[in-house]
């Protein structure tokens, strides 16, 4: 049986169920064009004979193909934006690796072959507001995000976000992953947490998902997420409350220069667009957004209660 899922406006055909992507279930409306099929196969390495000077161990490069190579767990052959062959290395690995690296990047590359812009973000709506939280890995977009969550915000896109020329972000992987020490000191019930992988201290947040209303959603800002500071604790010999010593950190960005470079250093892996030869459409892209959108940057304190305090008082991100 095939299931038919919505991710970075491309349609992903697969044999196995995705919990945290939006199923399309009338089959009517799917347009070819977007469609990539997901297939099983065996010996993928032996398509690539051939070298790329911007491949590595376990990226390899060929016109608008690509193989990425997850040791010991899968290798993926990702061919023009249309087809995602995958091999399986290791008969102890199960379904749910092999579709945690399909989600998070085999899809982003087939979706780069697309000429699609896709940025290291995590995109959330509520009402009428729409943003997105840049940063590279582990900089504390998930955390953020699922505090947000709390306060009545759902997940359109998470990790990677595609943002089209007309500022659209359409829906994508809409699992929250979050630390071991993050669900501890949130005291988030156990029952509430799933492993992604064996061995990593990470686990899905598993919520009630909504299925969204619209296929992609227009942002309204850009928030580009910076290293936490450290919390002033003052306020326990004081007796008071922490968000009395300690605020957000927010700052409006105007430079384009600055804008642009923070927008580079934030794309998914810039070595698949210059390995498959997309760097030029990626910076068009990028220009085309510049002027469009309001930027902004974001610093919270290195303590989670105290960020999360603050998050629940803050009123700009509605605005």
């Amino acid at each position: 049986m095939n299931y038919f899922y919505k991710i970075h406006g491309l349609i992903l055909k697969v044999n196995f169920k995705i919990f945290y992507l939006d199923e399309i279930k009338d089959e009517s409306i799917i347009n070819n064009d977007e469609l990539v099929e997901v297939i099983e196969t065996k010996n993928i390495k032996k398509y690539f004979p051939r070298e790329n000077k911007w491949d590595t161990s376990f990226i390899k490069f060929f016109k608008n193909e690509c193989i990425l190579i997850v040791n010991n767990i899968v290798t993926f052959y990702v061919k023009d934006g249309e087809y995602i062959y995958w091999e399986r290395l290791n008969d102890q690995v199960g379904q749910k690796d092999i579709i945690n690296f399909l989600i998070t990047s085999a899809i982003n590359i087939a979706a780069i072959q697309k000429g699609k812009l896709i940025l290291n973000a995590t995109t959330l709506f509520k009402k009428e507001s729409v943003i997105t939280l840049v940063g590279p890995p582990c900089i504390g977009k998930n955390t953020i995000a699922l505090m947000l969550f709390y306060r009545g915000w759902q997940i359109i896109s998470n990790e990677a976000s595609f943002l089209s020329d007309i500022q659209l972000v359409s829906s994508g992987n809409r699992s929250l992953r979050i630390w071991k020490n993050t669900a501890i000191t949130l005291g988030i019930n156990r029952n509430k947490l799933q492993n992604i992988r064996s061995n990593l201290k990470r686990y899905q947040f598993k919520y009630k998902k909504i299925n969204l209303l619209k296929p992609s959603f227009k942002l309204n800002k850009v928030y580009f997420v910076k290293g936490r500071y450290q919390p002033n604790m003052d306020f326990l010999k004081e007796k008071r409350s922490p968000i009395e010593k300690n605020k957000i950190g927010l700052t409006n960005i105007y430079s384009e220069q600055l804008i642009m470079m923070k927008l580079r250093n934030n794309i998914f892996n810039p070595r698949f667009y210059r390995g498959l030869n997309k760097e030029e459409c990626m910076i068009d892209s990028l220009f085309v957004n510049l002027n469009k959108l309001k930027f902004n940057e974001l610093q919270f304190p290195d303590n989670l209660k105290i960020t999360k305090r603050l998050i629940d008082k803050a009123s700009f991100f509605e605005k």
